[in-house]
């Protein structure tokens, strides 16, 4: 195809030239600090750009994963000293529902008796909507006996979760890496604020309405025994501004649930431990484990990347 117009030319090429400007324009900052707690949050990776983006956050099973591999799921409280204050104030009534089911999915909605924020954000799925939930749980049916979960959000927080379907020889793996997605703002911890999220099973597509204003979306592409692989779109009225976050666990080497940075960018490649590795101008990163855990042996490594103009 020939384009004879000057000006289509011109016009075109501005655009590719501002696209890959704006791309240009993807950091990380680092803000993790050490711990002695297997329970708290200590890995802060921000990722900053511009407010219209779309991008790929992809977890896949650890390497060292094999069908031998002993798997640790349960919470070690050892070096946790909370002070008396655990954060969760705000007192509920527990509950567990299911909010939609059909052959392929199931969503449940979970209510615990107490949750750190306060905040009531509504739910819709089919014609059910509740803003009374601190967590949503998606689930796939069809791959086991039972249901497995590959997807959780908590909207009052907008910490989300995702995992591949298990392996060959294993019925269920572990979460552990949190990411978030949206206007990342800091009260008391990282969070992003949702004013409203929506649910279409047919396409597993999660719509989000941002308290900052804005709007994105979180879409299941692809799943399966190797990877779980999400598509996001923001829409958000700030030109640059933190869009993501990875939040992790890592006390050492054989406690964490992200151990390694690994980043890609105009400059190369590189990476090291979660606590060495500086902000830089990159293309995608990966927090990943080389070695087994005892803490979530089986939770995946989350790679955020593939950043392309909305």
């Amino acid at each position: 195809m020939r384009f004879k117009n000057p000006l289509f030319l011109l016009a075109l090429t501005l655009a590719v030239l501002t696209a890959a400007a704006a791309m240009a324009d993807i950091r990380f900052e680092n803000r993790s600090l050490p711990t002695t707690c297997a329970e708290e949050d200590n890995i802060d990776l921000r990722v900053s750009g511009p407010g219209r983006i779309a991008f790929q956050i992809e977890a896949t099973h650890p390497a060292y994963l094999h069908p031998e591999t002993v798997d640790n799921w349960a919470p070690v409280w050892a070096g946790c000293d909370w002070g008396g204050d655990d954060g969760a104030v705000h007192k509920a009534e527990p509950a567990r529902l299911v909010l939609y089911e059909d052959e392929r999915v199931l969503v449940t909605g979970v209510r615990y008796g107490s949750f750190w924020r306060p905040d009531r954000v509504p739910f819709r799925v089919a014609d059910v909507e509740r803003d009374d939930l601190h967590l949503i749980q998606f689930s796939l049916k069809g791959h086991r006996p039972s249901p497995v979960e590959v997807l959780v959000v908590y909207p009052p927080d907008g910490y989300w979760r995702g995992k591949p379907l298990p392996p060959e020889g294993r019925d269920d793996t572990a979460f552990g890496t949190s990411f978030l997605v949206g206007p990342v703002e800091d009260l008391r911890r990282p969070v992003v604020r949702l004013e409203h999220i929506t649910f279409d099973p047919a396409t597993l597509r999660l719509d989000l309405a941002f308290a900052l204003g804005g709007a994105g979306s979180v879409s299941v592409v692809d799943v399966d025994g190797a990877r779980l692989l999400l598509d996001v779109a923001l829409d958000l009225p700030e030109p640059a501004i933190e869009i993501a976050a990875l939040r992790s666990m890592f006390v050492r080497t054989d406690m964490a649930d992200g151990a390694e940075v690994r980043w890609r960018g105009a400059s190369g490649v590189g990476g090291g431990p979660v606590l060495d590795v500086r902000g830089r101008a990159v293309d995608e990163i990966v927090l990943m484990r080389s070695e087994p855990s005892i803490h979530n042996t089986s939770a995946p490594d989350v790679r955020v990347g593939s950043f392309a103009p909305l």
